[in-house]
């Protein structure tokens, strides 16, 4: 099952001037692991849209790929 990038909830607002109720869009994250040779070589929190992107450049990025 894939998550959505972003879900939206319910919020209600109390102000002085009075009340509102409306919907917001917040956005998923997820905790991701990446991992060369058994070994994990970073774990930051993300969007679980894109994972292959993502993957693709931190390892371009930290020089694990060329």
């Amino acid at each position: 099952m894939t998550r959505p990038a972003i879900t939206s909830v319910s919020r209600f607002a109390q102000r002085s001037n009075g009340s509102t109720q409306a919907d917001r869009f917040v956005p998923e994250e997820v905790p991701i692991a990446l991992s060369y040779a058994g070994t994990t070589h970073a774990v930051m929190m993300g969007s679980p849209a894109d994972l292959e992107d993502f993957a693709r450049g931190f390892s371009l990025t930290e020089g694990i790929i060329a």
